[in-house]
């Protein structure tokens, strides 16, 4: 947490000087300085304690030599109505609507936010408003001509370009909606609805490969015919991808359920959710959940009632379980503080008598200090650890003699439970 607000107290610093230089040179009593956010901080070792109070995105306005109004802006907004409140600016109050969004300097217009009086009132008005939003853009209306994918996953139907993860609904060779939001949950109601519809995303993603397979870096496809079949195939790098190629694609209506409703469920790839039943001997209800820095979830230990999460730090979080399935924790190795090297190892924090660990890396384990990182890890019994890299998620069970290990995607999030979820049964 100390950590987190020095950094937090030096970008503050370093905006500050740099505004401060900015805002002295010649000309810029003619020049307007905007500082805006988009998004609200994302998951790190603060987030317990900013959950506690109320937070807001920023949006601040130097005008020219003016400084900015004292005690702000109270007016309701949203990050739409950034663009119409800097064109006030600029226009001296002549303009102050832009696209969806109004100026938030003036009573004129209620903003989204005023009308709906709540966040998910306005998401739920978008959501509506989509389709003719949408209509604003010239995209591709069909893949008759064939498509292709390059190696950097930019995909070119004619002119137009998108970037995977991306999905169509298909008639024909024709495109009725293209999905780039939640691309994967598009295509998954397009096929529960008998539609025709195509998906495309790395194979890495779609399929749980061994890291040396030589699809690793390539991009594949999903695609329905309708009736609620699913084929797959490896695109090509070369040569355009058409609709007979799609359509002869291996079959594989029987897998997809068992790999995709799940995500859809849970928000978790295939390969990223692992049942272990041999770890039920910890814990029916055992629950592990490894959340690297960017991830949308957070890391936390759940068995018997008992939930470790605000208590797990950044790095590697070394939990015993005891006889009587209590949750202990031995303590924290974090290899991203710059100010010390860490005391422990995972072998001298798994050598106390227990003979159930639970090791869980939360945010980031790896921070390039390769001596320090390999020191930490020499001398234990585990094996995986060498192919953790750059916010990667992790997490390791030694039970006695017995080991398991899994390892994730950067900035994402790997769960190990020893039973399949109630609302996933039967898949």
């Amino acid at each position: 947490m100390e950590i987190h607000n020095n950094g937090e107290n030096c970008s503050d610093k370093v905006v500050g000087d740099f505004i401060r230089k900015i805002r002295s040179t010649p000309g810029a009593e003619n020049t307007i300085f905007v500082v805006a956010s988009d998004h609200l901080s994302m998951l790190n070792t603060a987030t317990p304690m900013l959950q506690t109070v109320k937070r807001r995105n920023l949006l601040l306005v130097f005008d020219g030599g003016q400084a900015p109004r004292p005690g702000g802006v109270s007016k309701p907004g949203t990050t739409l109505d950034i663009g119409a409140t800097v064109l006030d600016y600029l226009t001296d109050g002549h303009l102050n609507e832009l696209g969806l969004g109004v100026s938030l300097r003036h009573d004129r217009r209620k903003s989204l936010l005023e009308r709906d009086r709540e966040i998910a009132a306005v998401d739920r008005r978008l959501s509506a408003w989509r389709p003719s939003l949408l209509s604003f853009w010239n995209f591709a209306s069909s893949i008759g001509g064939g498509f292709l994918v390059d190696s950097k996953g930019v995909m070119k139907i004619g002119d137009t370009a998108f970037q995977a993860p991306v999905g169509f609904r298909l008639k024909g060779s024709n495109i009725e909606e293209t999905y780039i939001e939640n691309a994967l949950a598009g295509f998954d109601k397009a096929l529960k609805s008998g539609a025709e519809a195509l998906f495309v995303d790395r194979c890495a993603v779609l399929f749980k490969l061994k890291p040396t397979s030589p699809e690793m870096d390539r991009y594949c496809y999903f695609y329905t015919p309708g009736r609620q079949e699913v084929r797959t195939g490896v695109l090509e790098a070369e040569g355009a991808t058409g609709l007979s190629d799609l359509q002869a694609g291996r079959d594989m209506t029987a897998d997809y359920a068992s790999i995709y409703d799940a995500y859809l469920k849970t928000g978790i790839m295939g390969d990223d959710r692992h049942v272990e039943p041999d770890l039920a001997t910890l814990g029916r209800d055992l629950k592990i959940v490894s959340a690297a820095y960017g991830a949308k979830d957070q890391s936390r230990v759940e068995l018997g009632g008992e939930v470790l999460d605000a208590e797990l730090k950044r790095g590697l979080n070394v939990v015993a379980v005891g006889a009587d399935g209590r949750l202990a924790i031995k303590g924290n190795i974090d290899l991203c503080a710059e100010d010390e090297a860490p005391a422990e190892t995972v072998a001298s924090l798994t050598r106390d008598g227990a003979a159930r660990y639970i090791i869980v890396a939360s945010d980031s384990v790896f921070c390039s200090r390769g001596a320090l990182f390999n020191r930490v890890f020499a001398g234990s019994v585990l094996a995986s650890w060498q192919d953790i890299g750059l916010r990667h998620p992790y997490i390791a069970v030694i039970e006695g003699s017995r080991t398991h290990e899994y390892l994730g995607r950067m900035n994402g999030t790997i769960v190990v439970t020893a039973e399949k979820a109630a609302d996933l049964a039967g898949m």
